[in-house]
């Protein structure tokens, strides 16, 4: 028994007690496949933004508008988002390179210091110092693993000029 699992309503559900016997009138095994979650919509991924501090009402459409521009994303039915070629492979890149990057406390973080300086509880320069650090070092990391990204995007450049061009 999957406790996880939701129990179908026709089925009895019964409290197991340690000792007790249980008699098993008919054994079966059942082989069930998983599938994977849909893609996110756009709401859900403006949710996802939200609950994490990324953008502001200005600015998340402009993000969502970024990622499509730049072909990391195409825009399907029920307004899906459906990650293309070179969307998939730099989110596997950058998770080879850094798992940082890609998770949303990084950007949530500077969203927050940029709150701080406009309510002026934080200093420009200092934020910017850090900031301009914290990519450095990214940029350092990501620099010195170029032989990654070379081998890693070799094989689907052609497929993303394409993509690119449409």
């Amino acid at each position: 028994i999957l406790s996880w699992q939701k129990w179908k309503d026709n089925l009895p559900r019964v409290e197991f007690v340690k000792g007790n016997t249980y008699k098993i009138n008919e054994p079966r095994l059942e082989q069930k496949c998983t599938t994977p979650p849909g893609y996110l919509t756009e709401s859900e991924l403006i949710t996802l933004m939200e609950k994490h501090g990324i953008g502001t009402d200005a600015s998340i459409p402009v993000h969502i508008n970024n990622i499509c521009e730049r072909n990391f994303v195409t825009i399907a039915a029920g307004r899906r988002l459906v990650p293309n070629i070179l969307g998939i492979l730099l989110v596997h890149g950058y998770q080879k390179i850094d798992p940082d990057l890609v998770k949303p406390s990084m950007r949530s973080e500077i969203e927050k210091q940029f709150e701080l300086i406009a309510s002026g509880k934080a200093n420009y320069d200092t934020v910017l110092t850090h900031a301009v650090h914290t990519f450095r070092e990214n940029t350092n990391i990501s620099l010195s693993t170029q032989t990654i990204w070379t081998n890693y995007l070799r094989p689907v450049l052609p497929s993303c000029r394409t993509l690119a061009r449409h």
